[in-house]
């Protein structure tokens, strides 16, 4: 919230609103913030997208450092194959793995 009120200054928008307004993702609310293959959804990487490009038009760049990072590790979902192959060795093909919380549609991995 703290880059989302450095963005919201800009243009003279009320972060409280926007807080308020938030709260009621249950995505982004308190059920939604836990650990995993990725946070938010499918559609984190469109909303972060917008967000880091409207503050970067309103010069407040600086402020979404956090929600670049939080995006690339969003990303990096290959390290659960890694994880898995470490643990469970490299002779997969055949096996039957489920990771619970995970939905890859169309991967071959």
């Amino acid at each position: 919230m703290n880059a989302m009120a450095e963005v919201c200054e800009k243009p003279g928008a009320k972060v409280a609103e926007l807080a308020d307004i938030l709260r009621h993702d249950i995505r982004i609310g308190r059920r939604g913030m836990r650990p995993g293959l990725g946070v938010g959804g499918g559609c984190l990487p469109k909303d972060l997208g917008g967000f880091i490009t409207r503050a970067d038009e309103l010069d407040a760049g600086e402020a979404v450092g956090m929600l670049r990072e939080s995006g690339a590790v969003n990303a990096r979902r290959q390290r659960v194959i890694d994880l898995a192959r470490e643990e469970l060795g490299t002779d997969l093909p055949g096996r039957r793995i489920t990771v619970w919380g995970a939905a890859v549609i169309g991967s071959s991995a």
